[in-house]
């Protein structure tokens, strides 16, 4: 889904179930939120680094690498992963 901030649409949860991946199921959502939202300067996304293949997927589509923000916990509260991480992409609109 597309969350409007000003001129900035954030993606938000945007998963297919892996037996569906590779059939364009992906592709075809992230394209509807950027069709929905002709008007916006930037989209931007995090995804994780835990499925091989998600920042590849989005930078594959025009999307950047802004930056990382570390996972926030694990089972245990106050407990941080350090084995992956979260990668800000974004695609700014000409």
């Amino acid at each position: 889904r597309g969350v409007l901030d000003g001129s900035e649409c954030m993606i938000h949860r945007v998963s297919v179930e892996p037996s569906y991946q590779g059939r364009g199921i992906g592709v075809a959502l992230v394209c509807a939120v950027e069709d929905a939202h002709p008007n916006v300067e930037r989209f931007t996304l995090t995804t994780n680094t835990l499925v091989p293949g998600n920042v590849a997927f989005y930078e594959r589509r025009g999307y950047r690498r802004a930056g990382t923000e570390p996972f926030p916990f694990d089972k245990e509260p106050g407990v941080r992963r350090k084995d992956f991480h979260f990668v800000v992409l974004t695609k700014a609109l000409d």
